[in-house]
């Protein structure tokens, strides 16, 4: 699961998103018996970037509704300032922000299940999606979670979750190399 590459005001990636992609994606290899992507067009330009031409789209891969967050940003803003917190756990703080990344979460959760469930033995798939989706589903498989605190995940990073039998057994973050040069902070733009 990787989230899209940035993008600008118009939702559509930058000259520079296609290019971080682009690098991503030619570490990413070829080995997926499937790939699918979020309804938003960063996504599936992301999967374009990333060097597949053929993916499916599926809306269980989309982040929260944007405007249900927007309403919510300058208090979210205003208690990770204030309780040096980063912005995701002051998502969490917030009751209404946090139910609803964890809807979101559930549902990736959900989906990524079900497409493991229609893999082939041993088989892998890539989805793009959004940080809003990725990071609360990997705290709801937390067991699974090896890793220490984190943040939301920043363009074209994202987790590897290995599913066996419905259950996720091990999940890892998928950082961007060094290489791959600046980008914008991390964090949803609502």
């Amino acid at each position: 699961m990787r989230r899209h590459a940035p993008r600008g005001p118009d939702g559509l990636l930058t000259p520079a998103g296609w290019a971080l992609a682009g690098r991503v994606g030619q570490r990413l290899g070829r080995r997926y018996a499937a790939v699918l992507t979020g309804t938003a067009p960063r996504c599936i330009q992301t999967a374009r970037a990333f060097g597949f031409p053929n993916y499916r789209i599926d809306p269980a891969f989309d982040s929260p509704p944007a405007e249900a967050l927007a309403a919510l940003l300058p208090q979210i803003r205003r208690a990770a300032e204030e309780k040096a917190l980063t912005l995701l756990e002051a998502f969490l703080r917030v009751p209404a922000t946090r139910d609803l990344l964890f809807e979101a979460g559930e549902r990736l959760l959900g989906a990524v299940r079900h497409v493991a469930e229609r893999l082939p033995r041993g088989g892998r798939a890539l989805a793009i999606g959004h940080a809003g989706s990725i990071e609360p589903a990997l705290l709801l498989a937390a067991g699974a979670y090896s890793g220490g605190p984190f943040d939301f995940f920043r363009e074209c990073e994202g987790a590897a979750f290995t599913v066996e039998g419905g259950e996720v057994l091990a999940v890892g973050r998928l950082p961007l190399e060094t290489s791959d040069g600046p980008h914008r902070p991390s964090g949803p733009a609502v």
